[in-house]
């Protein structure tokens, strides 16, 4: 069985990106000369074989509607309808019930070995929901999964309440099937409706040795920005530099910082962040030098 199609979780409001997240929408923040809507078309294709996204939209969506194409397909959402609303909206409108569909999030980034993508797909049909598992500490703020001896999810325990240093979580990625039902356009949770794990079977499959990009938060993006120049600076590598330099539109100048200004009104003209390396991004997409 292939998965050739996908759901990119992008509705959120943008407020964990500060100034910067009141002025652009997530899916076009740039990283090293592509935007992470591009970044995602890459990673699906490349780790799951991806041919087709669904992207569902909020803040800021006119900035993503002229982006339609084969393989992209918006989908404006004029009042959030939540994680588990917003696939079931797109399963609606599209006919996807009961295909394979990945879901992922727009500004995440899980590198694994493909064997677990290959068995989780092999067993769709006895596990219509596959979530994976990340393992984490608690510092870093994710909730936990208490998974049972089958590794099925049995419950969720909210960060604060965790006594263990070191857990596993939900990565933001998942494989599902989802069965066809009635939605009456209303928000629904995750876990309460595609991944109901009270109702349900849902399978995690806990990965060893993967690598995660989480640009969840602005400090987490400026992080990794840092994180990925001093690699290159120094010649090594990982695999989300691995990913974005097979694209044409990488770009990296050896020995020029980065500039991030979040005042935008005295850093760069109306309508223009200063992000990436000496580039302005546009409001509208364009990228050009500064």
């Amino acid at each position: 069985m292939l998965v050739k199609k996908a759901i990119v979780l992008a509705a959120g409001k943008g407020t964990r990106m500060g100034p910067i997240g009141e002025k652009l929408a997530k899916p076009m923040w740039p990283f090293f000369g592509l935007t992470f809507l591009e970044i995602q078309l890459l990673f699906l294709k490349e780790q799951f074989g991806v041919e087709t996204i669904f992207l569902n939209s909020h803040h800021l969506y006119k900035q993503l509607e002229n982006l339609s194409s084969n393989e992209v397909n918006i989908v404006y959402e004029p009042e959030l309808l939540d994680q588990g609303g917003g696939i079931l909206n797109i399963c609606k409108r599209f006919n996807l019930f009961e295909e394979p569909l990945v879901i992922n999030n727009a500004d995440q980034f899980y590198f694994f070995d493909k064997s677990y993508f290959k068995d989780s797909v092999d067993s769709l049909g006895l596990n219509p929901v596959t979530l994976f598992g990340l393992s984490v500490e608690k510092e870093k703020g994710y909730n936990k999964l208490s998974i049972g001896n089958e590794g099925y999810l049995e419950e969720i325990t909210k960060n604060k309440l965790v006594e263990e240093e070191s857990f596993s979580t939900y990565s933001g990625l998942s494989l599902l099937s989802v069965k066809k039902q009635d939605f009456d356009d209303k928000p629904v949770s995750f876990f309460n409706s595609v991944a109901n794990y009270k109702n349900m079977k849902v399978k995690v499959k806990e990965v060893l040795m993967g690598e995660y990009f989480d640009f969840g938060k602005l400090s987490e993006y400026y992080d990794l920005c840092f994180l990925t120049k001093d690699l290159l600076d120094k010649g090594k590598t990982n695999s989300l530099i691995e990913l974005i330099k097979t694209s044409s539109k990488f770009n990296y100048l050896k020995g020029k910082g980065l500039n991030f200004s979040q005042d935008i009104s005295q850093e760069a003209k109306d309508g223009e962040i200063i992000l990436d390396q000496g580039k302005i991004f546009k409001i509208n997409g364009v990228i050009e030098s500064s």
